[in-house]
């Protein structure tokens, strides 16, 4: 059976499920474990961790965990709007010029949540386990999928209920199109996901077309390409497009 729990200074999720899934112990003792996204880019060890507990000690969480046994199988990051404004270029865990500019970011500076004027907060990463380059390659998969198990909307509805709890007024999210082999390699969820969950579209827009095309023509692997084949009446602008989406936390339910 699946537990959640929102990510806290006690249990800390400092990289994504691409290895596979992670213990529960592991994350007790973050800066005990090197870290790729750290060494490789000069960045003290320990640094990801000293980060994750200030976030959480300030604002109470900044992730929903989603936990098989004693392995964690699926992440739901978020931060406040504030301070995804104030990180250079972001607070990706992963992606080398966001974790140079975490390690570059002052914790004194975190502006406590009283202070802010807007309590929003914006998910930024999300991802369930699966064993993505075995299933692009059609090879048997090294751990089992967690995928289509409903765990990215569970995750989302602890996190809405979580912030509401918390006194959050809004939370906003960019959000891709409804289409499985999108779903599958993204670190985002459906426009239809939201929605249904009560979300409402602000804006949308196109982004570069190179994700979806190559994706359709077999970049990822064939497994992938043949997962296009039922959307291959949706046009690559429609397959690009992006949905900025917000859900009001202060209407009644």
């Amino acid at each position: 059976m699946i537990e959640y729990r929102m990510m806290d200074e006690t249990c800390l999720l400092c990289y994504g499920l691409h290895g596979g899934p992670i213990p529960v112990e592991e994350t007790r003792t973050p800066e005990a474990r090197p870290i790729a996204a750290e060494s490789e880019n000069g960045v003290r060890q320990g640094t990801i961790a000293e980060f994750l507990r200030a976030v959480c000690r300030a604002y109470g969480s900044c992730a929903v965990l989603a936990i098989d046994g004693n392995h964690v199988v699926g992440k739901l990051r978020f931060y406040p709007q504030k301070l995804v404004d104030m990180l250079e270029p972001g607070p990706c865990l992963q992606t080398p010029d966001h974790v140079r500019g975490i390690a570059a970011f002052d914790l004194e500076s975190l502006p406590p949540k009283d202070s802010l004027s807007e309590k929003v907060l914006r998910i930024w990463c999300f991802q369930v386990l699966n064993d993505y380059s075995a299933m692009a390659e059609g090879r048997p998969q090294r751990w089992p999928s967690y995928l289509r198990r409903g765990i990215g909307t569970t995750m989302l509805k602890k996190l809405i209920e979580w912030s509401r709890a918390e006194g959050w007024d809004e939370i906003r999210a960019t959000a891709i199109p409804h289409i499985r082999p999108l779903m599958v390699w993204s670190a985002a969820l459906s426009v239809e996901r939201y929605r249904k969950l009560g979300f409402e579209v602000t804006l949308s827009a196109n982004r570069d077309q190179a994700g979806p095309v190559s994706q359709r023509r077999g970049a990822h692997g064939e497994v992938i390409k043949k997962m296009w084949e039922p959307y291959a009446h949706v046009s690559d602008e429609e397959a690009s497009r992006l949905y900025d989406v917000a859900l009001d936390l202060k209407k009644e339910v």
